[in-house]
């Protein structure tokens, strides 16, 4: 277990939430937000169409009721999607046969980009999960695994995956450390492959720690965001991403801004998350994310495709070749994770608080053209190696057909 920190525990206090496990266990927090908006809630049904410079309205997080359609559809690819192009992966696999449970406030089957993959999971609270009041959820299982939809270019990482809902959330979009724990087991129960927990608790409680234990020795992989940083500070240490089980991931802007973490989160890798927008839980139209919780998205969804391809894969596996295929920032590379050849390399992570540098869209990551010419090398010895053999069989197949002087 990771240590808390002495201004972690300082936060807490303020937070007025107890360090002793026991009390933390009934202790509620507010979700972690993966958007700070002010947006009005908009009923269901929302007519809609496609907006091509225009901008997402941002997810409501604040609200009298459930958040509804969003009036903008927008036409083009966010900076995050095209960072990650999902696209140059699925000729080979599209996520198909990958489950991937997203342990969050539910997520709506009533998402256009997402009618067919939503399973109907499971409330922690007793019922199914398959709707989403709040609209994170389904935001975060948008980037995972969205359809493509007419008029938009947005996509999941992962669109052939299935989505199974765990809401740990309260009617008040509160969590606890032991309805977080509830969530993972029931993930795993059910046979999740991969788990993305977009949220997460200051609390480390048994109970916790012995559902994320459980999970992997299962054979899921637990993917949760770090704490986003309080304004000026860093972010507070959160379980599950502090076990050294989970893959904890931070956001990183389109600038190569990395927000700074608190000693003892344990950060694993980066991935584009900031200024980001996926769907909402009704329509076709978008809401603006951002942050760590959208990151662990992208995270989730390289992670699919990997065992998409890879099925033979186990978890461990999954999770040594998404850190040892990052770039030399330790910005996650989808086609490297599930393409390249060999990788050996170790992940080199940029100091905490400060800027790395992002490649431009559309760039090939080196791994991505170490591969392409391994590639065409290989290509490039079996046609040699199949002209050697024609060559040889034409000439024998010559000399019995020739007259024995004309042989000669």
């Amino acid at each position: 277990m990771k240590r808390l920190t002495t201004g972690t525990a300082a936060l807490l206090a303020m937070l007025s939430i107890p360090l002793n496990p026991a009390q933390a266990t009934a202790a509620t927090v507010p979700v972690l937000p993966i958007a700070a908006a002010t947006a009005p809630v908009l009923p269901a049904g929302t007519a809609t169409g496609p907006a091509s410079g225009a901008t997402a309205p941002a997810l409501p997080t604040e609200a009298a009721g459930c958040v509804g359609a969003s009036p903008v559809t927008m036409a083009e690819a966010p900076w995050t999607q095209r960072r990650m192009a999902p696209q140059n992966i699925w000729p080979l696999t599209r996520g198909k046969g990958v489950t991937v449970a997203v342990v969050d406030s539910g997520v709506s089957v009533s998402a256009i980009a997402l009618r067919g993959g939503v399973l109907p999971g499971k409330d922690v609270s007793g019922g199914a999960a398959n709707d989403d009041c709040a609209g994170r959820g389904t935001a975060l299982a948008g980037i995972v695994a969205a359809r493509a939809v007419t008029g938009t270019a947005f996509a999941g990482m992962a669109p052939e995956a299935l989505i199974l809902p765990i809401r740990v959330t309260d009617t008040d979009s509160h969590i606890t450390a032991a309805r977080v724990a509830e969530g993972i087991r029931a993930a795993s129960s059910a046979g999740a492959g991969i788990i993305l927990v977009g949220t997460g608790v200051p609390a480390d409680t048994p109970k916790l720690a012995a559902a994320v234990e459980a999970a992997t020795a299962r054979g899921a992989l637990v993917i949760a965001s770090v704490a986003e940083p309080a304004s000026g500070g860093t972010g507070q240490v959160t379980f599950p991403a502090a076990y050294p089980e989970v893959l904890a991931v931070n956001d990183v802007a389109a600038d190569g801004t990395v927000d700074p973490v608190a000693d003892g989160v344990g950060l694993d890798l980066l991935a584009p998350g900031t200024g980001a927008y996926s769907i909402a839980p009704h329509g076709p139209g978008h809401y603006t994310v951002s942050g760590a919780a959208v990151a662990a998205a992208y995270v989730a969804g390289t992670a699919a495709l990997a065992r998409g391809y890879h099925p033979q894969w186990s978890a461990a596996e999954v999770r040594a070749r998404l850190l040892s295929t990052t770039d030399d920032r330790g910005v996650v590379d989808p086609y490297a994770a599930v393409a390249a050849l060999a990788p050996s390399r170790g992940v080199v992570r940029p100091p905490v608080g400060q800027a790395v540098t992002v490649p431009e869209t559309g760039r090939e990551s080196p791994a991505t053209r170490r591969a392409a010419i391994v590639m065409v090398a290989a290509a490039f010895t079996t046609a040699l190696l199949f002209a050697a053999v024609l060559t040889v069989r034409y000439s024998r197949a010559r000399r019995r057909l020739l007259p024995r002087d004309a042989a000669r």
